[in-house]
């Protein structure tokens, strides 16, 4: 009887011993699948990313495509760049930007064509952590404006730029 209670007690704790490596590898399939998830966001973004590089760069190599360069109005923001693309064909320009600040939290970015020397608003956008974004200005065929501005403005944009809030300037005729 001795031997037997001693059997049972052996395989309750080789059950128990068992049971808890169970439990340390569902934590552990748990954990594998919280990464699993967190790096299908990340290539699901950088997929996303690379095929707007991929349309930026189709729009760079259409004929007759004309990108403007347009940098840091304030030189507060040295590394702040952007281009705009114009196509002959179309009444649309995209703005690309890169290395602009997170905005606050109660603020976004707005872009201006500037028409006849007066600021005309062309939509706000967001950057991505990064700094990086792209936005479609509708209505601007080419030659209805002279530059291109963007600008830190409040949330939901404004009528007019707020004085001192331009980031990036650019001008056609440079």
């Amino acid at each position: 009887m001795l031997l037997g209670g001693f059997g049972l007690w052996r395989l309750w704790q080789q059950t128990n011993d068992l049971r808890a490596q169970v439990a340390t590898l569902q934590a552990q399939a748990i954990a594998l699948q919280s990464d699993v998830d967190r790096l299908q966001t990340t290539n699901d973004v950088l997929w996303a990313e690379l095929a707007a590089r991929d349309e930026t760069l189709a729009q760079f190599r259409q004929p007759g495509a004309v990108t403007v360069a347009i940098g840091d109005a304030t030189g507060e923001h040295p590394a702040a760049v952007g281009t705009l693309t114009i196509l002959p064909d179309g009444d649309e320009v995209t703005l690309s930007v890169a290395n602009l600040p997170p905005p606050p939290a109660d603020s976004t970015y707005q872009a201006w064509l500037i028409v006849g020397g007066a600021a005309v608003s062309a939509g706000t956008f967001a950057v991505d952590t990064a700094g990086q974004g792209r936005h479609l200005i509708t209505n601007a065929a080419p030659g209805t404006f002279e530059a291109v501005g963007v600008s830190l403005e409040p949330s939901g944009g404004s009528d007019q730029p707020t004085p001192g809030s331009i980031i990036l300037l650019g001008s056609l005729d440079s």
